[in-house]
């Protein structure tokens, strides 16, 4: 059972009156945001004032049933709700990373479009997710001054929350990594590496995670050799190049801290005969930082789930007991043909 996060049933009052809020928990340690909320900017005569622009949103409960189980090689995922969500602004879709904050009350994605989606999640009286409220939007800040498209040149793929707060973000086509200090603020550029720029386009940075002690994770899902992909370990030294393994298949698409020995990563699959496929592997961080390779352990196979789409988003929060959340996120890539859909389990990992 999910038991640290915020139920519809136990303090529903509580929940109504965080609606009607656009910064439920900005003063909060367990808050996304150090000091303030997304779209809060300034308070004239006591009221809050919102940057970004109300997004109307409508959730459908997607067709598992509570409690349904993927087993796999080293524990299993409990599913523990989900929705798909759609919206009648166009800015909408394309939500390729997310941060979701430690007490599961708020989500913060960003988009292939280069914008901030944020909103409050809702939880049912056993702490299955059940509801997207109070959905904002707002254009990311760009130093880029050349010319190129926001489809272009603001294609955020990845996005992880330092413990200060500041926002890391990965970009693809023009492939750099920037951080933001918040929403509402201008990047400042990670250096990264040479080869970065050597990357395929349309295949750069899909996963971020801090390592702790100044260590930054950085995954591509494309690389210059042969099945294997460019991965870099960002560090206060300097950065170190690695490799990540390809199977001509599954490609790494988010990444997320789980615990302080390992990395979970989320990896995607498509063709045409089978569809969208996705598995959850786990990375050893010694290794991570003692090899030039990166070796990993398949733990579930996600396949096996009812509705499966283009899973692009991965984040792991704690629990009340300790136990693991994760948070799913699927890119519909704009396209009709595709969903965007929000998932949550519980992982139980074997002793």
């Amino acid at each position: 059972m999910t038991k640290g996060l915020q139920s519809e049933g136990k303090g529903a009052a509580e929940g109504r009156e965080l609606a009607n809020s656009c910064h439920p928990h900005t003063k909060s340690k367990k808050s996304i945001y150090a000091a303030s909320c997304l779209f809060l900017a300034v308070v004239a005569l006591g009221a809050p004032v919102c940057l970004g622009d109300p997004l109307p949103v409508r959730t459908k409960p997607l067709q598992i049933e509570m409690g349904t189980r993927l087993i796999g090689h080293a524990g299993a995922l409990v599913y523990r709700g989900g929705m798909e969500i759609t919206s009648t602004d166009k800015r909408f879709g394309g939500l390729s990373g997310l941060v979701v904050s430690a007490d599961g009350r708020e989500i913060l994605a960003v988009s292939d479009r280069g914008w901030w989606v944020e909103g409050l999640l809702f939880y049912d009286d056993r702490g299955n997710l059940i509801g997207l409220r109070d959905a904002n939007i707002l254009p990311m800040q760009s130093r880029i001054q050349n010319g190129a498209s926001r489809e272009f040149s603001m294609d955020a793929e990845a996005l992880v929350r330092s413990g200060e707060g500041r926002l890391i973000v990965a970009f693809e086509r023009q492939h750099r990594l920037w951080e933001y200090r918040d929403p509402i603020s201008y990047p400042k550029p990670i250096h990264v590496n040479p080869s970065l720029s050597r990357l395929p386009l349309n295949s750069g940075i899909e996963s971020v995670v801090l390592l702790g002690a100044g260590k930054l994770l950085a995954i591509a899902e494309g690389g210059i050799f042969e099945k294997q992909f460019l991965a870099f370990l960002i560090m206060n030294s300097g950065v170190v190049e690695m490799l990540y393994p390809y199977d001509d298949y599954f490609r790494p698409s988010d990444a997320a801290l789980l615990d302080e020995g390992r990395v979970l990563v989320l990896e995607r699959g498509y063709n045409k005969a089978a569809g969208a496929s996705a598995r959850l592997v786990s990375l050893q961080r010694d290794s991570i930082e003692e090899n030039s390779e990166i070796t990993r352990n398949l733990m579930i196979d996600l396949s096996g789930l009812v509705s499966m789409d283009n899973f692009e988003g991965l984040e792991v929060i704690s629990g009340l007991a300790g136990e693991h959340i994760v948070y799913i996120v699927s890119d519909d890539n704009y396209s009709r043909r595709q969903r965007t859909l929000l998932i949550m389990f519980e992982l139980e990992l074997l002793k």
